[in-house]
């Protein structure tokens, strides 16, 4: 897992046990790491399994995932971690006919890959979480190492959900947007339906929120209404529908 800090370049590098159990979002529960890239090729998720299974786990938004192009096993190592990655790392760039590819993104993710992969040696910073087993003691490990921009007071956001059912989820994608630096400031449960209609979720914010708003938009996949009303003006509003509930849940 690399998370790149955009204000001291530094990239930090962590490694995982394939056999901590980690939750995967979507009604899959509970299963050990090394499983969930296979799980996601067996549902063909096409890498999204993988993305929102990390972003469960670091609380943070996670932009695009580098998967194997195959699927056969690594080859044993003794190496240590570090060194592999050394060696390894040049493997990674998703360029056409290489051995992995990005799951989705732009041209942009893929010189931003490239940026953090070619980074200078003293830039990279190694966490070891391969002695963790579970996803309580990995969160102890990652607190303080993972970038997170400061939660701004002024930027708010209202979740509102259709039942209590996907409470759960939208206190999972919460925690997902207050890695953005977004504040949530309440989950309620709503006439979703009669603001969203038949959009899976729809994000209204008004025309000093446009920034936040699209970019929550973009990242959930919903709809986008810039909107005058009087509700929408201080607090951006995403309703979550039935569909984005059960992805998180």
């Amino acid at each position: 897992f690399l998370s790149y800090n955009k204000h001291s370049t530094i990239v930090t590098v962590i490694w995982f046990n394939p056999r901590a159990r980690v939750y995967i979002p979507g009604g899959y529960q509970w299963y050990p790491f090394g499983s969930v890239l296979l799980l996601d090729q067996i549902e063909k998720k096409q890498g999204e399994l993988v993305r929102r299974t990390f972003e469960e786990l670091v609380g943070a938004p996670v932009d695009f995932v580098v998967i194997p192009r195959s699927t056969g096993p690594l080859s044993e190592t003794h190496d240590s971690f570090v060194t592999f990655f050394y060696r390894e790392r040049g493997r990674l760039l998703p360029w056409f006919g290489g051995a992995y590819r990005i799951s989705s993104g732009n041209s942009i993710d893929h010189y931003l890959l490239a940026s953090i992969l070619r980074s200078r040696n003293d830039k990279l910073l190694f966490v070891d979480a391969s002695a963790s087993t579970d996803s309580d003691r990995l969160d102890q490990v990652l607190k303080g190492y993972l970038y997170w921009p400061t939660i701004d007071s002024t930027n708010n956001v209202r979740l509102e959900v259709e039942n209590s059912e996907q409470y759960g989820a939208a206190q999972r994608i919460g925690r997902i947007i207050e890695g953005m630096g977004i504040k949530v400031i309440d989950i309620s449960v709503t006439a979703v339906q009669k603001k969203a209609g038949r959009e899976d979720c729809v994000v209204y914010f008004s025309a000093q929120k446009k920034q936040q708003g699209e970019a929550l938009a973009q990242h959930f996949n919903c709809k986008k209404v810039q909107s005058d009303e009087e509700q929408f003006k201080s607090t951006t509003t995403v309703f979550i529908t039935s569909e984005l509930g059960t992805l998180y849940r």
